[in-house]
């Protein structure tokens, strides 16, 4: 057990630093080298320098990303900048937005040129006849400010998903005559074959293709707002994300196909498992870069690396310490991860798992298996899916039920099929797209009746940290096998936190916020029975206004 131990250790430093309002002095970083030392320490010592070193870590994180974030002395500035387009742009109505991955930047006002500034910028261009693709090389006048979010709590916290998203300025291009498409898309480049997918998906005559264009390519940009909304009712959103359940996938795929069709001069030299894993290991990491290396992917790759390096390198691995292991490299390579609610979700899901079918007697039939599994992950996810979205989608279990394997085994296998033929055979690529768009067509209006009423989801405020902890303790319990005395006592622990109410004022008085919207004036004023919004803040287009954000 002592690699669990450690693992929570290192994520317990790791998240111990996001608490921190201001971060500590770089000097501590000198203290890095010195964990070496760790192998040779006691047990006791050794749980403790490995908490230090997860937060010693995310702190070395944190501090070469604000090294390269837009000084504040520079807000408001125009810059000149040359790089390319690190995604797939983004149109919402007139309005494009894309990533730029710095080549070089120079500011207007003095010419100084920057040798270790912003290496990333998120850009808005307003108006613009031209159209970007990714993967293309432009030179573009910009105004900048550093990464800021707006202080409202329990809100979306855009400064910290850029930061996470490696983000270190925002803004907008401005009209002037220097900027000019310096190259086009490279025939090499990912980021333009992912762009050329994405375009060949994307047909207006398919109802579901943003959601197509998600599965290919991890392009979500195209996917409506009603379709999202009704995914998230319905807990499927999950399924529209290129993360580890489609990597999963793809990997068993190729571990079958090599197992089967494998030629026998190198079965002769590579045992044939050991070669599968391989296989399966490179598809997995081919399907992850045509997703744009997102960071749920990375930590899908990770997970999926653990498990196959244990076949390749012939080592036994139980669930618990892979998973632990894929803990400690996760946050290796990305310590901002905790900071995603996916990373949570994606290591909890497979910790419920695990959990829940461990200790069985006896064997139920697949079908049920498959139920008590969606019951499992959903059931166990409940507590942290109320604290950071204050809902829990009450159909998702049979929702998963359904449109899991619906999307896993037809869905998914036909758009990786039509992707490899969108070069050789477009026609053919262009009726596999068409079937799949098809198989979703069937599935959906199911998927609608589930999510279209007033009972798919349970809406609350966020309960006190003591009602989410008794949360999940009755969950641990319910979970747990039937032998355990009072197991159905468990549903008493969660009861605190289904049943919150937040305090509102007492009659005759009233509570007034004043809400960051960015300009202007929103004031929320509550009183025992009513609430008044005063002012919704800026709106940049149908669909996104700050007042419901």
């Amino acid at each position: 057990m002592s690699l669990p131990i450690y693992a929570l250790a290192f994520l317990a430093g790791v998240v111990l630093l996001q608490f921190s309002s201001r971060l500590p002095d770089a000097f501590w970083l000198s203290g890095l080298p010195f964990f070496v030392l760790v192998p040779y320490c006691n047990r006791r010592l050794k749980i403790a320098l490995v908490l230090a070193s997860g937060f010693l870590w995310a702190l070395l994180h944190a501090q070469m990303y604000l090294d390269r974030v837009l000084p504040e002395s520079y807000a408001g500035e125009d810059f000149v900048v040359q790089g390319y387009i690190d995604d797939i742009p983004k149109q919402v109505e007139r309005v494009q937005r894309f990533v730029l991955q710095v080549k070089r930047l120079e500011h207007t006002g003095s010419g100084q040129l920057f040798q270790q500034g912003p290496g990333r910028l998120r850009l808005s261009w307003y108006g613009s006849a031209e159209q970007i693709k990714a993967g293309e090389c432009w030179q573009l006048k910009v105004r900048l400010k550093p990464p800021h979010g707006f202080m409202n709590p329990g809100g979306f916290d855009y400064e910290m998903w850029l930061y996470q998203q490696d983000i270190h300025a925002t803004g907008y291009v401005r009209k002037d005559e220097i900027n000019q498409r310096l190259s086009g898309m490279s025939s090499w480049s990912v980021q333009g074959l992912r762009q050329r997918i994405a375009d060949f998906v994307i047909d207006e005559h398919r109802p579901h293709a943003g959601l197509l264009a998600a599965l290919a390519v991890g392009y979500k940009g195209a996917i409506s707002n009603a379709q999202w909304d009704l995914l998230t009712r319905t807990g499927t959103n999950h399924l529209m994300a290129i993360s580890g359940l489609h990597i999963g996938l793809v990997a068993a795929m190729a571990f079958a196909l090599a197992r089967w069709f494998a030629p026998g001069f190198l079965v002769r030299r590579i045992p044939l498992n050991q070669l599968a894993a391989g296989i399966a290991l490179f598809a997995g990491f081919c399907y992850a870069l045509l997703a744009g290396f997102a960071i749920p992917t990375q930590r899908a790759l990770v997970m999926l690396a653990v498990v196959l390096g244990a076949i390749l390198l012939r080592r036994q691995l139980t669930p618990i310490n892979g998973l632990s292991l894929a803990l400690i490299a996760v946050l290796i390579l990305d310590p901002a991860a905790v900071l995603s609610a996916g990373f949570w979700f994606s290591f909890l899901a497979v910790a419920a798992i695990a959990y829940g079918f461990q200790g069985r007697l006896g064997k139920l039939p697949l079908l049920l298996q498959w139920g008590r599994l969606q019951w499992f992950v959903v059931f166990s996810l409940f507590p942290i899916s109320l604290a950071m979205f204050q809902q829990v989608s009450l159909v998702a279990p049979l929702a998963n039920f359904l449109l899991v394997p619906w999307m896993s085994f037809l869905v998914v296998p036909l758009v990786l099929m039509a992707m490899l033929f969108i070069w050789p055979a477009p026609a053919v690529a262009d009726f596999l797209l068409n079937l799949a768009d098809g198989l979703m067509d069937l599935v959906f209006p199911l998927v609608g009746l589930l999510g279209d009423n007033r009972f798919s989801t349970w809406q609350q405020s966020i309960p006190p940290v003591t009602y989410l902890v008794l949360a999940v303790m009755g969950v641990l319990i319910l979970l747990a096998p039937r032998a355990l005395p009072l197991r159905a006592y468990g549903f008493v622990l969660i009861l605190p936190a289904l049943l919150y109410q937040p305090l509102v004022p007492e009659k005759g008085d009233y509570r007034v916020t004043v809400l960051d919207v960015g300009q202007g004036l929103s004031v929320l004023i509550e009183t025992q029975n009513h609430h008044l919004l005063f002012d919704t803040g800026a709106k940049y287009s149908a669909d996104f206004d700050l007042g419901s954000r």
